[in-house]
């Protein structure tokens, strides 16, 4: 290897790590004026909400005044990325021309990184100028555009850094504690590996009551991987559930449950697990109303029960949206 190519691998590695502890950020917000930094973390909340208030209007028939909401969002995300680069040029307009003109220049000189797929969809609803522009689309085309929308909008967050130094400080000694914890675990799983009970739905069939737009599968839960986004997911509806068929009655010593990657984690909630023998007879057997992680699942001891189906699904009006269902246990 040429020192060239050590030295740039060094220089990567450095930025990456800088990243993760948030000493490019600290960096950048220690440069706000008091004034400028507020101002950053109104527009930013505000943002945040008409975003999540978007998120909630589930209902197809909702689809118009979502994406009128997610185009607010947009405007002012962008208007907090302009009050971070100069707190003057954030007040003087909020318009949603103003704002995509703005995006437009700045993905033109670089000063934004690249977009995420499906962003020249999105962008086409969210910068449009015309308020009834949506409400002449069709429903197919609304729906395919909700994950673009969410993507782009989540770039926009993600263009902005809304915490003060405090809070990142913060952040940054509950990363490193949680990467200690995170060793810790893995170390103990690899000297306990060879004591576990095998997967038993690898590679199972699996079905679900729906499949949201863009999703994989049902059976991407049974591969054995975790994905860093998600491996399947329903639509939001009633009692939402995606079912594993072990194809034969075996002891179930364990279930873990890993949900989704990239955020959401409260759609699932209150996430029930359950049992079937038939497939059509469901007994609960645990019941969970606290959000859960891919740092740490779900894991459901089962003391050797007889199943043959396992099934996870909400207990009311949600989404069910995972990367994998594990079950443990012995035939």
């Amino acid at each position: 290897m040429s020192v060239l190519v050590a030295e740039r691998m060094r220089a990567s590695a450095s930025r990456v790590l800088d990243a993760w502890l948030l000493r490019t950020a600290e960096q950048r917000v220690r440069g706000y004026e008091p004034a400028q930094a507020a101002l950053v973390r109104r527009l930013w909340d505000a943002a945040a909400t008409r975003r999540l208030a978007a998120r909630e209007l589930a209902d197809p028939r909702l689809a118009p005044a979502a994406i009128a909401l997610a185009r607010d969002a947009a405007m002012l995300y962008v208007a907090a990325r302009r009050a971070a680069d100069d707190a003057r040029s954030a007040s003087a307009e909020l318009r949603t021309e103003s704002a995509w003109a703005w995006v437009d220049d700045a993905l033109a000189h670089g000063r934004l990184s690249t977009p995420p797929a499906g962003f020249d969809q999105a962008r086409a609803l969210l910068a449009a100028s015309d308020p009834l522009a949506a409400d002449g689309a069709s429903r197919e085309t609304l729906d395919d555009a909700r994950e673009a929308l969410e993507a782009t909008l989540a770039w926009l967050a993600g263009e902005v850094e809304p915490r003060g130094v405090d809070e990142l400080r913060r952040a940054r000694a509950l990363r490193i504690a949680l990467a200690c914890v995170v060793v810790a675990v893995a170390a103990w799983g690899a000297a306990t590996w060879a004591l576990r009970a095998p997967n038993l739905a690898l590679g199972k069939p699996a079905t679900a009551s729906s499949r949201y737009p863009g999703s994989g599968p049902p059976e991407g839960v049974t591969n054995g991987e975790v994905e860093p986004t998600y491996a399947a997911s329903t639509v939001k509806e009633k009692e939402p559930w995606i079912a594993v068929d072990l194809q034969e009655s075996v002891r179930v010593s364990r279930v873990v449950v890993h949900p989704r990657g990239d955020g959401f984690l409260e759609d699932i909630l209150p996430a029930v697990l359950e049992v079937s023998n038939d497939g059509t007879q469901w007994t609960e057997v645990a019941r969970r109303a606290e959000t859960f992680s891919q740092s740490s699942p779900w894991a459901v001891p089962l003391g050797g029960r007889r199943a043959r189906w396992v099934r996870v699904r909400t207990g009311g009006f949600g989404q069910v949206t995972l990367t994998e269902i594990e079950v443990r246990g012995r035939r």
